[in-house]
């Protein structure tokens, strides 16, 4: 299993920003890949066409820009704990 991240994912990540390049790689080795970003845009369901197997927003929506931006690094490592939690249980 491979995490990546992205600021905001959008129909544009399939055009050389790292995470593509990360997912294409894992999948050439049948590695799945979980993506984290702080805003999802237009597009975004195309990526899992390509491979990823699951995009999670850290940021709520419902926040300005500065303050999702403040709470980054906290918003990050509470959805990581959750992924990495919900996913020992399914195993």
């Amino acid at each position: 299993l491979v995490f990546t991240a992205e600021g905001k994912m959008d129909d544009q990540t399939q055009f050389g920003k790292t995470p593509m390049g990360v997912c294409l790689t894992a999948a050439q080795k049948g590695i799945p890949v979980i993506a984290f970003c702080g805003q999802k845009g237009q597009g975004v369901d195309e990526l899992f066409v390509l491979g990823f197997q699951e995009i999670i927003q850290i940021s709520d929506e419902s926040l300005d820009l500065k303050t999702s931006l403040e709470n980054g690094v906290k918003n990050l490592e509470l959805k990581v704990k959750e992924t990495i939690k919900r996913l020992l249980i399914e195993l």
